[in-house]
């Protein structure tokens, strides 16, 4: 027969290793949601700040339609802030969420908005003149393309549309 078998004394370093995994354990079962929470609320708030919440539209006196995109900004209480659009005839548009939110030294907004899929992400630079915003800058991130630049659409030439903030329509 052999020697006889002995379980190793824990050293230290086994003892800080298995604490360590634990820890890490326990965060992976943390629920998403709270972890999402957490990740978003900076970025609700930039938007509060900016006063980029709510409805808008290119005019609010005249209904939704292609002519006349009313755009919502939600700041859900869990999750991250988003945007959808409704041209007045059937649903909205996808949801697209809205992170990485800053306020520049110019007054702008900063922002990342992501699709559901994250195949359109775009950084987009957001410019306000007292209650009206429109798109100064914007890129499409995956394929580096250059979409606005100078409030101008560079496919078109056209000057980006100012939106203005609409008092809040119930159920739009």
């Amino acid at each position: 027969m052999g020697a006889p078998q002995h379980e190793p004394d824990e050293t230290e370093a086994q003892r800080r290793c298995a604490a360590v995994a634990l820890r890490i354990a326990l965060w992976a079962c943390l629920p998403l949601s709270a972890l999402t929470a957490a990740a978003a609320e900076p970025d609700s708030d930039a938007l509060r700040k900016f006063g980029y919440f709510g409805q808008w539209a290119r005019d609010c006196a005249k209904p939704p339609g292609r002519g006349n995109p009313y755009m919502e900004i939600v700041l859900p209480q869990t999750g991250y802030p988003f945007y959808q659009f409704w041209f007045g005839s059937g649903p909205k548009t996808s949801p697209r969420e809205l992170r990485n939110v800053t306020i520049t030294p110019e007054n702008r907004l900063g922002l990342l908005t992501d699709n559901a899929s994250k195949d359109a992400q775009m950084s987009v630079l957001i410019e306000k003149n007292g209650n009206r915003i429109r798109t100064y800058e914007s890129r499409n991130m995956r394929t580096g393309a250059v979409v606005t630049k100078d409030a101008v659409i560079v496919e078109t030439g056209e000057p980006t549309p100012w939106f203005e903030r609409c008092a809040d329509r119930q159920g739009h």
